[in-house]
């Protein structure tokens, strides 16, 4: 395959799925030697939360947390490539005042197992991520993060059943240093092209912890916030304009059930720039 072709076929992946706050990898990797540079900036706003299972008004009346993240991800070859995300986060939180900190830093790599290009079949990778804590104050409501290290490897499987229509999913496990419960997540979405410059998309998410305790329940403590079962389900829908090397996605998302955790709002934006290293 030519590496016009291959830009081509990545450009159009680019469009689909392009920035995910809860989805880990892609099916689909940048053509090798080509790096993306990526600013997000995530807003998620609550008044409700779930206590337990029981979704209920948040006693500190509202929840505002905005999350400024750069990553980027580099193709080392046409098999494997390799990303990493940091970032930094505020939270406000009514009469429970404000925190801040240095979000939690990743890097993966992502190995090509099947490419739907070669094969006429379908795409699938696997990634290996780790994640080291970030510099914040944790066992509070209005904490930045979990505050632990950790681990996750996932599956990803996509195919682009048309030339503008395409399906993507993944499934993954993360496993957490200082007592926060394991968990297992997986996302499955759709995306359309309407032009070379516009794609519009629509994805369900799902995460489930392993944990068994609940916030108000037997065992909880006022430090025991990143030790809770923390689930959800969420769906997002956004657009992505792309022109040349420069792209901007938009989109939202809807939590539709919770437990222990707030029902959310999110907003999330993002800029990309892709940049060929290639030298012949």
């Amino acid at each position: 395959m030519t590496r016009s072709r291959l830009k081509m076929c990545t450009l159009i992946c680019a469009l689909l799925f392009c920035s995910s706050l809860v989805a880990e990898g892609s099916p689909w990797l940048p053509v090798p030697q080509t790096i993306s540079l990526s600013v997000s900036r995530v807003v998620q706003e609550a008044d409700q939360f779930y206590r337990g299972d029981t979704h209920a008004n948040l006693p500190f009346g509202e929840f505002n947390q905005t999350t400024l993240w750069f990553s980027g991800k580099y193709g080392l070859n046409d098999k494997t490539a390799i990303d990493v995300q940091l970032g930094t986060s505020e939270v406000e939180a009514g009469p429970l005042g404000s925190s801040d900190g240095t979000q939690d830093a990743t890097v993966g790599i992502t190995r090509s197992l099947l490419d739907e290009l070669e094969t006429g079949k379908f795409s699938v990778s696997m990634r290996l991520a780790g994640t080291l804590a970030g510099d914040y104050d944790t066992g509070q409501p209005h904490s930045v993060g979990d505050g632990a290290n950790s681990i996750t490897g996932s599956i990803n499987v996509g195919k682009f059943l048309t030339p503008n229509f395409g399906v993507a999913g993944e499934f993954g496990l993360r496993f957490s240093t200082n007592d926060v419960p394991s968990e297992w997540f997986l996302s499955a979405g759709t995306n359309y092209i309407v032009s070379p410059y516009v794609s519009a998309y629509a994805q369900y998410q799902l995460k489930q912890s392993n944990g068994d305790l609940d916030i108000g329940g037997t065992g909880f403590t006022p430090v025991g916030f990143p030790e809770v079962q923390e689930n959800y389900s969420r769906f997002r829908t956004g657009i992505n304009l792309q022109y040349q090397n420069f792209s901007w996605d938009v989109n939202v998302h809807r939590t539709l059930n919770g437990r222990n955790t707030a029902d959310f709002d999110i907003v999330s934006m993002t800029f990309t720039l892709f940049v060929d290293l290639f030298r012949p």
